[in-house]
């Protein structure tokens, strides 16, 4: 009887561990363009920017770790497909407390070049009741080309 409850005991320390990790992926379908007359397309393989002039986008993140950490946003991964020869693709991670007060940034850049992309970004430091904010700048389209906001994802401890 003694060690089924150390086993008991052994699994629900094991699962709490396992648990204290959140992960979400979002479709770069859900980003928004800052500006409301951005010419924009939305299709099953993300959002690209039609516009003859660079976009803001912003992609919303759910972040429902209340507590405070240093580190608290682990990780958040946006995936583009950089479509223009002679501008990057930049993105910014902020966190901020429930007034909206910048906390912490961390920024990445897509090479000059076309090809897909992965960029990085984080951790960030969290306190309770803090908000997370993805915004992505894409460069004009470029002919036919279009640069793709194709997915992201946030990681949370």
């Amino acid at each position: 009887m003694k060690k089924m409850w150390m086993a008991i005991a052994c699994c629900i320390g094991i699962s709490g561990a396992v648990q204290a990790q959140d992960w979400k992926s979002y479709s770069g379908v859900g980003c928004l363009p800052i500006q409301e007359t951005q010419d924009i397309r939305r299709s099953l393989g993300g959002i690209s920017n039609w516009d003859n002039t660079s976009g803001t986008f912003y992609c919303p993140l759910v972040k429902d770790i209340a507590a405070a950490n240093p580190n608290g946003l682990q990780r958040v991964n946006v995936r583009i497909f950089n479509n223009h020869s002679t501008a990057v693709t930049r993105c910014v991670l902020a966190s901020r407390n429930a007034d909206g007060v910048t906390l912490s940034t961390d920024s990445a850049t897509c090479p000059v070049g076309i090809g897909a992309c992965s960029l990085n970004l984080g951790p960030l430091a969290t306190i309770n009741g803090s908000n997370a904010a993805l915004y992505c700048i894409l460069p004009e389209r470029q002919g036919a080309r279009k640069t793709i906001i194709r997915s992201y994802s946030m990681s949370e401890i």
